[in-house]
């Protein structure tokens, strides 16, 4: 007789139960052949690894929390200490001196043992166990000594150095940032040990500190051969099948607003003023699951990415280029697959009803939150007659530090180029006018209802061609980005 996990944990969950050996298990699951038995140990010793069950030192087995032990995650801290989050989300951090630590890495998971409180209250524990690391590669600076080198790590809170012995090194010289995978964890009195497979250069060099992101998390830069075949069997163009099945849009003035160095435009809106006076107000996201189908290699790849990744001086996509920046991104003028919702907004912010719908779209353009900015800031202006030359593009410095000219909300109005972008989007300049309204309303809404506004500075770092920073701009907050925020939480 086969006995199930969930069977076995449950029965070891009972109050009445005591920790058995494993005949004494056999006794009670009523294990008869050869082959039941040989299972039934296979099944205690992977609850074992992976923590579900304890072995005590008289080899009998027990769930940890009826033998006062806790399931967690290792949150070290730079002086050595640490504190145990349970990993079932429930109870409290648990204190762990630097002596109790038994060799545990940060993010490590473990099982730790409840000793005492503290005067406070605080619990405070041991390791018990290291049921699974969480580093297998470090990044570090390389020290160089005569018969032997060491990596001291870039996150503080792996306190221990790492050992790298001779001929280990990968002709790493001192002071190089590298990439050390760990053989030997660290033990008792012993060091880690581990071996260089990577030299990413020098801290100063232009790059490595990116570089040495991308490592520390293991940032994933390449897709993996599957995963890119998959993506280049995706059609260019959507199929006019799929058309017929979805709700067309491609009648209504639909636009993308996002930054100027923005590819993948994965959402667009639209707004228009119905007979009754309320506005109706689009919001339009890209349909990646039509292309990205549940449990191919495009979704399992992105399911272990997780999210995009964004860094000073790139983009580490969830998907391939030629999805995320080709038939997923809603580029102006041509056909997309979107999820659309619809909805009914009066003057006073309230959503009347509302509608979610598959759908077809073509934007009529991609607009940057500058020029939109520019707009609505300039027509402004040009009503109360007080539109000003600059004399130059729109910028500005604020206590001293330069502002992004895209989203300087406090910069004069350029009026030869506020005239060229009137003349160039003549058309969606109402359009833009009633979003304004909308968002402001929107927000009203929001503030009558207490929300906090998050509105904290922001910058933007300028890299040149090889990676090295050369400006910082202080980004603000302007209508344009409002818009945005405002039709998103709706």
């Amino acid at each position: 007789m086969l006995v199930a996990e969930d069977k076995l944990l449950r029965y070891m969950q009972e109050e009445a139960y005591k920790p058995l050996t494993i005949q004494e298990l056999e006794a009670v699951f009523g294990l008869e052949s050869a082959a039941d038995f040989k299972e039934f140990v296979q099944l205690l010793n992977r609850l074992e690894e992976e923590g579900k069950i304890v072995r005590t030192r008289s080899n009998r087995y027990g769930v940890p929390e009826r033998m006062n032990l806790v399931r967690g995650r290792m949150e070290a801290h730079s002086k050595g200490y640490g504190f145990v989050i349970p990993e079932d989300g429930g109870g409290e951090d648990i204190y762990i001196h630097a002596l109790d630590m038994k060799g545990a890495m940060h993010r490590d998971t473990v099982l730790v043992r409840v000793q005492k409180r503290s005067r406070d209250g605080r619990a405070e524990g041991e390791i018990v166990r290291i049921l699974k690391r969480a580093n297998q590669t470090v990044v570090g600076t390389y020290r160089d000594e005569r018969h032997f080198g060491f990596v001291i790590p870039d996150d503080r809170r792996i306190t221990t150095d790492i050992l790298i012995p001779h001929g280990a090194s990968n002709q790493a010289q001192e002071g190089q940032k590298v990439v050390v995978r760990i053989t030997k964890y660290p033990e008792k009195r012993l060091s880690a040990e581990g071996e260089v497979i990577e030299v990413l250069g020098y801290k100063n060099e232009p790059g490595v500190d990116i570089l040495s992101i991308i490592r520390k998390y293991d940032l994933p830069e390449k897709f993996p051969a599957e995963v890119l075949a998959e993506a280049e069997r995706v059609p260019d163009e959507v199929a006019p099948e799929e058309i017929a099945q979805r709700r067309d849009l491609r009648g209504k003035t639909i636009v993308t607003i996002d930054g100027e160095d923005a590819k993948d435009l994965d959402d667009a809106v639209s707004v228009e003023r119905l007979p009754n006076g309320n506005w109706l107000l689009g919001v339009h996201i890209a349909d990646v699951s039509y292309y990205v189908r549940e449990g191919s290699a495009l979704d399992q790849e992105a399911y272990r990415r997780g999210t995009s990744v964004y860094l000073v001086d790139r983009v580490i996509p969830m998907l391939p280029p030629r999805l995320s920046n080709g038939i997923c991104s809603l580029h102006p003028r041509v056909d997309r697959l979107t999820i659309s919702c619809e909805m009914e907004i009066n003057s006073r912010g309230d959503v009347l009803n509302h509608a979610i719908f598959p759908s077809v779209i073509r934007t009529v353009e991609r607009m940057s939150y500058r020029d939109v900015y520019e707009l609505l800031k300039g027509s402004a202006r040009e009503r109360e007659g007080n539109v000003s030359v600059g004399g130059k593009e729109t910028s500005d410095e604020k206590d001293g530090v330069p502002v992004d000219p895209e989203q300087n909300a406090d910069a004069e109005v350029d009026l030869v180029r506020y005239e060229r972008l009137r003349k160039r989007y003549e058309e969606l300049l109402p359009l833009f006018q009633e979003m304004e309204q909308l968002a402001l309303a929107l927000r009203a809404k929001r503030m009558r209802r207490g929300a906090i506004d998050f509105d904290f500075p922001e910058a933007k770092i300028l890299v040149d061609a090889s990676g090295k920073p050369v400006e910082i701009l202080r980004q603000e907050r302007t209508i344009a980005e409002q818009i945005i925020e405002e039709f998103m939480l709706a």
